[in-house]
């Protein structure tokens, strides 16, 4: 629960009932404070991250509500031979299917190696839900494992699940944006907590905000951090984590990414 203190305001009606209020809230402002500390402290698991305190901030969450990305239908889904970032691609430029992609990509010794393809395979499949093409990458690439966030879905490395040293799981105890203009530079603040860490490579096309955005988090990892500033440059609009373990970079992509 999040209240907006500026989004309050009083529109007419009897003073006397509103003194009568403003009492009961002086009474009662020691329980309401320790609630609402205790709801701050708490963030359930696809959660937008947090305390935001900009309406926006809960965007994920609304278009969850409204749509299960995993469980739209895909009519035809034709993958030929490649790796499972490259069925993912293909699933990312599915026309008319709503939905934002987080993909991580196993880590290769230098950020200049080549992708690794060697567990390659090919893939066919007719009306099956979205959700249901994800399990059969992953069961064709058992290095992957996939799960929702919000209106995200993310793909990544199933060895680090529970990683505490992953970069993607670091915790964020607080981040805040100030009129970031789209998900590139909503990255600056990130760099700032983990400095030499954060690398952004850009692959043209436009995903500026409709607005500059200010908005604080709390509470989150950085996955979820890439998911929320993704979410908010609108329908399909993506991001990729790929490099070496010299260096790494996220890529933010409106509509179908590519990988070859």
């Amino acid at each position: 629960m999040h209240l907006i203190a500026e989004d309050a305001a009083v529109r007419g009606g009897d003073m006397k009932i509103w003194k009568t209020l403003l009492c009961f809230i002086a009474v009662c402002g020691v329980v309401w404070t320790a609630s609402q500390s205790a709801a701050q402290e708490t963030v359930p698991k696809g959660a937008p991250g947090g305390n935001p305190d900009d309406k926006n901030a809960a965007q994920g969450a609304r278009i969850s509500a409204k749509l299960n990305q995993v469980d739209q239908e895909v009519t035809d889904y034709d993958f030929a031979d490649g790796a499972l970032l490259d069925g993912v691609a293909e699933l990312s430029g599915t026309p008319n299917l709503q939905m934002h992609l987080g993909v991580e990509e196993i880590l290769r010794a230098r950020l200049a190696t080549p992708r690794d393809r060697t567990v390659r395979f090919a893939l066919h499949l007719e009306h099956k839900k979205v959700r249901d093409i994800l399990d059969a990458l992953c069961q064709n690439d058992p290095r992957y494992t996939w799960a929702a966030d919000g209106s995200t879905i993310n793909i990544y490395p199933k060895a680090h699940t529970t990683d505490s040293s992953y970069f993607l799981n670091f915790m964020i105890e607080r981040i805040r944006l100030t009129n970031v203009p789209d998900p590139d530079q909503a990255l600056t603040p990130l760099s700032e907590l983990f400095p030499g860490v954060v690398g952004y490579m850009q692959t043209g096309g436009d995903n500026t905000y409709e607005a500059p955005w200010t908005v604080t988090f709390g509470h989150l990892t950085v996955r979820q951090f890439a998911n929320r500033i993704a979410e908010h440059a609108g329908s399909q609009t993506s991001w990729v984590w790929q490099g070496g373990k010299d260096a790494q970079v996220f890529t933010f992509v409106r509509g179908g990414f590519h990988t070859r």
